[in-house]
């Protein structure tokens, strides 16, 4: 999370642990990663009943695979990334890095590391669950040295042996572990990567086999452990979905997917590159494939620039990649829908068609390039704008992106480049993020600013980006509404948003409150061992959904002329905000589409309540009317009001536009509909303006956030309630040179349930009758926390100037209500939700 924590020891950015950033390691009861089935095996015994115990059970694989047979879905193609940065659980709150922003492109993210097993960290859980985005850890078995914990895996360790029988076995001890943690961390399954051969000695030992045993021997064993794994496999599927059952979920959430590296039923390393006969067998007792990336091997350059590059090598006729064709035929005889095979592609470009150049493996996989028309059609490859198409249209299978991190790997942003001499200088974190742009959605009409509101110059050797962006081949996804309140329509309470964004990104220098810079890290320097680093923090926690609608515009271009910046000098929450660049006059009395919103369901017509925060900029509102709401016939907006300084304290010059909308009728289920403004120029400005001619005029303003509710009544009342909350100390209070410190855990109840995350403020109060007064001060953001409802806490000074006296902190100004005083000193804090306050008093 954003917090002060890494930079209260000596005002300067200190290294912090990998596990929580702003916590060692001792200090939390979770592992972030476990390296050994032991280590799983240990943190499951203290959870003893929680994780569910069958020690010693051994279930028979063969009928295992019969029950694990079944026909699932069928549906369109989908996304798969493959997150594998820099070894994996490289975020840290004092540097900037790597920052995933295009979950809305995305089916699912498996968190992968070479780790035995790699959880998904609890901010990424948390950015994946909000745009509506499965997620799924890693379970790898890789080199010789992972041969004893695999053989463990399967005959468990209750056991060294597996008894010669009639029919192989496996133990399911470890199956429902890794069930338990995904349960416990919420995520939703794994994916399996078995690449080692399954030879695991005799009797399943793990152990070397005795000199003179005969070849044939040892491959009888690797078929038994075929079949050992692949009923283990089948377990771990079906045991997910009962268990997510049991627990009110959904089965269908839970996603078992199989990596193309072991052949069954011989049980030998043979990567396939595609589905084939080798590898169905464990195929079939999964919820899909991802295959190995060395298929699409890119082709010599041609001698003669008038040469047609041959990408698909196929005699066939069908236009297919071999190994595609070969998948689809594979995948049909199985009676499994195409898109349950994820065609792998490495960004790195390890023997395939990778970096800005993965467009020509996604031509050859999906074969167009519009999302809204992927089936059909005929066209083959144009030589003159080097666009490979597939004849015969989109085969439907679904695509495996490995690695995308590589737009920050290939080339690093830092600080000053070492060595110096290289026009340009260093690469900024800016730079980096434009290029990521390129990769995924495209780079006309988009600019990104820095902490100053500057756009720094690139440095990158791909300053153009892709030819063909990904989203040019899957669509866009808009988030699922937000958990709300049950109390619909009640006085008491108002009913939560069920959308809600403040376009934030997952690294920064900064944070805003309220329109309030509250934290800068931009004027601390570098320390001595990394001073090539970028200070910030990364935080993938605070990812929110992007105005994906005006996105589109701005890359598209066209009729509009719409600009996009993603500022990070200006934000009302977070750390960035929308700087919008139009040409009013084109946009006069017409909808300017901002986002993509699923609404909630229900029958019969609904009334929203939207509530847009922009800071005007160059919008003249003496000359023009704003609206918000969605476009939709039946939707107009009503009531629409333009408020400023509504609680008291906002900062910036941002003001609130509030709107009440009815919507149309609807029939059950939910649906998606376009949130957007509309600018019209007031009357008697047209009249004076009817002999100029400003067509070409650009006006630019900020958008800081979206809150859309569903509403009973207009106006509901804002509550300030006081919640009981409760510090936990970790070890005792200490002292160093900067006074007395304290580690602890703050815990208070989960009052905002659509809120994606809670600020924590704490109040200094002062004695009654203290000559000096309150003082209010921004600690963090939750959002890495194991729970969203905590916050822990290190290093926290009790000396109110030590704490008040950071460069990192602004003040913020007094709130029009001011928390009583306390008859001794103490802290009040105030936990903020997106709309909601609460004060609670702890004593320390």
């Amino acid at each position: 999370m954003p917090s002060i924590f890494p930079f209260l020891g000596s005002g300067e950015p200190r290294g912090i642990e990998p596990l929580r950033w702003e916590l060692d390691q001792d200090c939390l009861p979770d592992p972030s990663h476990f390296d050994s089935l032991e280590e799983l095996d240990e943190w499951a015994d203290q959870r003893i009943p929680t994780c569910p115990s069958r020690r010693g059970v051994l279930i028979d694989a063969l009928v295992e695979e019969e029950e694990g047979r079944e026909r699932r879905r069928g549906g369109s193609s989908r996304l798969l990334v493959c997150h594998d940065f820099q070894g994996g659980y490289k975020e840290r709150s004092d540097r900037r890095s790597y920052s995933f922003e295009h979950w809305s492109l995305v089916e699912t993210l498996v968190y992968f590391s070479h780790h035995r097993i790699s959880p998904p960290p609890q901010s990424w859980i948390r950015a994946a669950k909000r745009h509506g985005t499965k997620v799924l850890g890693t379970l790898i078995f890789e080199w010789k040295e992972s041969i004893p914990d695999l053989s463990l895996l399967l005959r468990g360790p209750e056991r060294s042996i597996l008894a010669l029988q009639e029919e192989p076995k496996f133990s399911p001890h470890f199956a429902d572990q890794l069930i338990q943690l995904a349960l416990e961390r919420d995520f939703q399954g794994y994916l399996i990567n078995v690449e080692v051969p399954l030879d695991l000695g005799p009797l399943v030992s793990g152990k070397a086999w005795a000199e003179g045993v005969k070849e044939s021997t040892r491959r009888f064993e690797m078929r038994r452990n075929a079949h050992r794994l692949r009923g283990w496999l089948s377990y771990l599927r079906r045991r997910g979905q009962q268990r997510f059952e049991e627990q009110g979920r959904r089965k269908e959430e839970w996603e078992v997917i199989w990596y193309d590296s072991v052949t069954f039923p011989k049980g030998d390393l043979a990567w396939q590159d595609a589905l084939t006969v080798e590898n169905q067998g464990f195929f079939n007792v999964s919820d899909a494939v991802l295959t190995n990336y060395t298929w699409a091997r890119p082709p010599p350059p041609p001698t003669d620039p008038e040469e047609e590059v041959d990408m698909k090598t196929t005699s066939t006729g069908s236009g297919l990649h071999p190994a595609l064709e070969m998948s689809c035929k594979v995948c049909d005889s199985n009676g499994r829908g195409r898109e349950e095979v994820y065609v792998g592609i490495d960004v790195f470009g390890r023997n395939c068609w990778g970096g800005m150049e993965s467009w020509r493996s996604l031509d050859m996989i999906r074969g167009h390039l519009n999302p809204t028309s992927l089936r059909g059609g005929e066209e083959r490859w144009n030589k003159n704008d080097g666009d490979p198409k597939v004849v015969g249209g989109d085969p439907g299978l679904s695509v495996g992106l490995f690695a995308p991190g590589w737009t920050w790997e290939h080339e690093e942003p830092r600080l000053e480049r070492k060595g110096g001499g290289e026009e340009g200088g260093a690469r900024s974190w800016e730079d980096w993020f434009r290029e990521d742009l390129g990769f995924w959605i495209g780079r006309r009409g988009i600019e990104v600013l820095d902490a100053k509101g500057l756009a720094p110059p690139s440095c990158s050797s791909h300053r153009n980006g892709s030819n063909k962006p990904i989203r040019r081949y899957f669509p866009h996804h808009p988030p699922p509404p937000l958990p709300t309140s049950s109390s619909h329509g009640s006085e008491e309470e108002e009913e939560e948003p069920f959308y809600l964004t403040d376009f934030a990104l997952g690294s920064g220098t900064g944070w805003f409150w309220r329109g309030w810079r509250v934290f800068d890290v931009s004027c601390l320097g570098s320390d001595a061992e990394e001073d090539d680093k970028i200070v910030g923090y990364t935080d993938p926690g605070v990812t929110c959904s992007k105005p994906d609608l005006l996105i589109d515009l701005a890359v598209g271009g066209g009729e509009g002329g719409v600009e996009v910046g993603f500022d990070q000098s200006q934000a009302w929450h977070g750390n960035v905000s929308i700087k919008v660049g139009i040409q009013v006059e084109r946009w006069e009395g017409r909808w300017l589409p901002i986002s993509t919103v699923t609404l909630p369901e229900g029958d019969g017509t609904m009334k929203v309540e939207s509530c847009v925060r922009i800071l005007p900029d160059e919008l003249d509102l003496e000359e023009v009317e704003i609206q918000a709401g969605f476009e939709e016939e039946g939707g107009d907006p009503v009531s629409t009001s333009i408020e400023t300084d509504e609680e008291g304290g906002a900062g910036g010059g941002w003001i609130l536009l509030r709107s009440f909308q009815t919507l149309g009728g609807r029939e059950g289920g939910r649906r998606v509909a376009k949130f957007g403004i509309q600018i019209r120029t007031r009357s008697e400005v047209k009249r004076e303006r009817e002999d100029v001619n400003d067509s070409e005029k650009r006006s630019r303003f900020h958008l800081g956030e979206i809150s859309i509710r569903r509403v009973g009544k207009e106006g509901g009342e804002r509550r300030s309630k006081s919640i009981q909350a409760r510090f936990q100390p970790i070890g005792p209070g200490r002292e160093d040179g900067d006074g007395e410190k304290l580690d602890g855990i703050l815990e208070w109840p989960d009052f905002s349930p659509s809120s994606h995350y809670y600020d924590v403020l704490l109040h200094l109060i002062p004695p009654l009758g203290a000559k000096v007064g309150s003082k209010r001060i921004w600690l963090a953001t939750s959002t890495r926390e194991t729970r969203r409802n905590q916050l822990v806490i290190q290093d926290l000074p009790l000396q109110p100037e030590r704490l008040s006296s950071l460069p990192i902190l602004n003040p913020i100004p007094a709130q029009r209500e001011e928390p009583p005083h306390l008859t001794e000193w103490g802290f009040l804090l105030e936990i903020r939700s997106s709309n909601q306050s609460r004060f609670a008093v702890c004593s320390i």
